[in-house]
């Protein structure tokens, strides 16, 4: 483990970025508060950064446009949105095992088969709306980042720790909704900052639960690493 981010990963001061993503509630996905504070507990030990309840989100893909704050572009991926999730059922999707990579500790999810669907419908619909260009990776791997790096320590002490604390808890994260939010990449404290989101559609309904809010101005056509 090494202090998050790496010199490479640090972004231009003031960037916000964009990432369409799914966003768990601990006080509401089944055991999942009992395990992150078990979790939290166990690393603190650590020279790590907890990554705090706001903040917590799965990464579905970035938004690589500049543009995507237009109010025109806001609808047209609202609309895909709704398209692309209608007739889409809720599930929810078991937290497995514990992982401490370079600079960032992780709860792997367990892949429902409607997690494939979901990305591969907003792979299509978004696709044709922000071409080639403006569609960040997939994320074919669901997980739950919960600390970065914020000093030097052994990965696999980590892991085996977090392991150890997590044996016998069971919990699942919930898939109602799919979020389109900005980020900000605090370096100094080893993070990322997530504002409340800007879009929320949920499954299987037509149109959003929020109305696009364009106000907040996007300064980088990067994806998010978290």
């Amino acid at each position: 483990m090494i202090p998050f981010p790496a010199a490479d990963q640090v972004w231009p001061e003031g960037s916000v970025r964009w990432r369409i993503c799914l966003l768990p509630r601990p006080q509401r996905d089944p055991g999942l508060q009992p395990l992150l504070d078990r979790a939290r507990k166990a690393l603190a030990p650590f020279p790590l950064a907890e990554v705090a309840d706001d903040d917590l989100n799965i990464g579905i893909c970035p938004l690589e446009r500049p543009d995507v704050p237009a109010r025109r572009m806001l609808r047209e991926i609202a609309a895909v949105l709704a398209e692309q999730l209608a007739g889409l059922a809720p599930f929810a999707m078991p937290v497995g095992p514990a992982h401490s990579g370079t600079g960032s500790v992780a709860f792997e999810l367990e892949p429902h088969p409607r997690w494939l669907e979901l990305t591969e419908r907003l792979r299509a619909g978004l696709g044709a709306v922000l071409d080639a260009d403006g569609l960040g990776p997939m994320q074919k791997r669901p997980h739950l980042t919960v600390a970065h790096g914020a000093g030097h320590c052994a990965s696999a002490e980590i892991e085996a720790v977090l392991r150890a604390a997590a044996a016998g808890e069971r919990a699942e994260v919930l898939i109602d909704a799919v979020h389109l939010v900005q980020v900000r990449q605090n370096a100094p404290l080893h993070g990322y900052r997530l504002a409340p989101p800007t879009l929320s559609v949920p499954l299987r309904v037509t149109r959003p639960l929020r109305e696009p809010n364009p106000a907040a101005p996007a300064s980088s056509t990067q994806g998010s690493d978290a």
